[in-house]
């Protein structure tokens, strides 16, 4: 197939910001380690029974504190590596390919003849990636994912919203990662995801003012739109984002 195939711009941002993610979040979740070995996530919050609040300096040792800020820092390298793997490669990146062939095909199509269905196996080929994308993230795993989004971002703008005054400054500023990073994966990669079945319903209705046989005409009207499910019956579209967005603020202010 003839055409420029160049990845967008925003994915090669967004698996940038992802590989920054998964340097610097692990550093930051070390330095919490040794700075506040008594606020959570760190294991030695859970250890010290000396610890009394999250802003205590206990004397156990440098060693200790080391070792705790050393395991908190794989533990957070093993869980950002994976969400980042996750969303960037095997949820974004088959997102990617079919936005790549179905503009592919948009730009032969503009110098195709009338008369000719030109890119008919190419589209093919976009059923059967949307196949097996949608067979990877059968329900319940997408739903799950969308819930796990949408739970962690409430639960971290919950704490930023009412907690400001009693939480110290370094827990505000973790909560504040973590509610920034989900919304970023909230109306980003879950945006992105919407956009193959807006461009492919556009490439259909591009196909249906070619000319030709009757045979080729109702395989045409047969082609069904690039849809990823969303696990509960319904898919990915424009407005898929600001949905994901409205059971998180509902969850922050009942």
């Amino acid at each position: 197939m003839k055409g420029n195939s160049i990845v967008h711009k925003y994915y090669i941002v967004f698996v940038s910001l992802s590989m920054m993610g998964i340097i610097l979040m692990p550093i930051a979740c070390f330095m919490f380690g040794l700075l506040r070995p008594c606020m959570p996530p760190t294991l030695t919050s859970v250890i010290y029974l000396k610890c009394k609040s999250w802003d205590d300096h206990v004397s156990t040792g440098i060693f200790f504190t080391t070792c705790g800020a050393i395991l908190l820092y794989y533990l957070s390298l093993s869980v950002v590596a994976t969400a980042a793997f996750g969303i960037t490669i095997v949820l974004d990146y088959p997102t990617e390919v079919k936005l790549i062939l179905v503009e592919l095909m948009k730009s032969n199509l503009r110098g195709a003849r009338k008369e000719d269905f030109p890119w008919l196996d190419s589209y093919r080929i976009l059923q059967i990636l949307t196949d097996l994308h949608n067979s990877v993230f059968r329900h319940p795993i997408m739903s799950i994912l969308v819930g796990s989004v949408t739970a962690c971002e409430s639960f971290a703008l919950y704490t930023l919203i009412t907690s400001s005054t009693v939480v110290s400054y370094s827990v505000l500023v973790l909560f504040a990662a973590v509610g920034v990073e989900l919304f970023v994966v909230t109306v980003g990669p879950f945006k992105i995801m919407a956009n193959p079945f807006v461009q492919s319903v556009e490439l259909l209705h591009s196909f249906e003012s070619m000319k030709g046989s009757k045979l080729t005409k109702r395989l045409v009207m047969s082609f069904p739109p690039s849809k990823l499910t969303l696990g509960d019956g319904g898919f990915f579209d424009k407005a898929t984002s600001l949905v994901i967005c409205r059971p998180t603020c509902l969850l922050l202010f009942c």
